[in-house]
């Protein structure tokens, strides 16, 4: 059977972040990590994250995505 899922390509700073959470989790995939991550993004937009929460939010993922240029 082909495996038809879709590749996520991530920095690697960002990939071992993934993974830290996977395994702080206790989930046996990175899938089912980013599938937490998604759920907990839907529910924290529905509670109206501050712009202040968002603009942080944005910087941290900014900051470990741009480990890889350096």
């Amino acid at each position: 059977m082909k495996d038809t899922r879709k590749n996520i390509k991530a920095a690697p700073a960002v990939k071992a972040a993934i993974e830290s959470i996977r395994m702080e989790l206790g989930v046996k995939t990175e899938s089912h990590a980013l599938a937490y991550l998604a759920a907990m993004y839907s529910d924290m937009k529905g509670r109206k994250i501050t712009l202040g929460d968002h603009q942080s939010y944005l910087s941290a993922a900014e900051e470990v995505n741009n480990q890889i240029s350096m």
